[in-house]
């Protein structure tokens, strides 16, 4: 990917930008577009909600199913 340098005066209009934008010229042609950086590290980590007794009890079943198994079930719930 190429980096531009882009004038102090559309630096601060693309930054009041949250989403995704088109990028048009003049005549109303898209010619790109601008997706902001998102800093991933503001974000945390997704943790199961289970007490350690769920998942001691989950690891200890011996009921277990196989991927061929678990298709077979979802095709027959349509």
């Amino acid at each position: 990917m190429h980096k531009t340098v882009v004038s102090p005066a559309l630096a601060a209009e693309l930054e009041q930008f949250d989403q995704g934008t088109q990028l048009c010229d003049a005549s109303g042609r898209t010619f790109g577009l601008f997706v902001p950086y998102v800093d991933p590290s503001i974000y945390e980590p997704a943790e199961p909600e289970l007490s350690d007794e769920e998942l001691r009890r989950i690891a200890q079943s011996s009921e277990w199913y196989s991927t061929t198994d678990v298709l077979k079930h979802l095709e027959g719930l349509r």
